[in-house]
């Protein structure tokens, strides 16, 4: 399971950073790439 031990500055901080990266319009030259922390794959509903 996963979870947040402590909410800090530093992890706000981070996560707000990742949050406007997402926010961001697509762009050809620059990509944004998700990686998922497992490898499953989804077969059926």
């Amino acid at each position: 399971m996963w979870c947040i031990g402590e909410l800090t500055a530093q992890y706000r901080e981070r996560m707000y950073e990742v949050l406007d990266l997402y926010e961001r319009p697509s762009r050809v030259e620059e990509p944004v790439v998700c990686v998922d922390e497992k490898s499953k794959q989804l077969l059926a509903q």
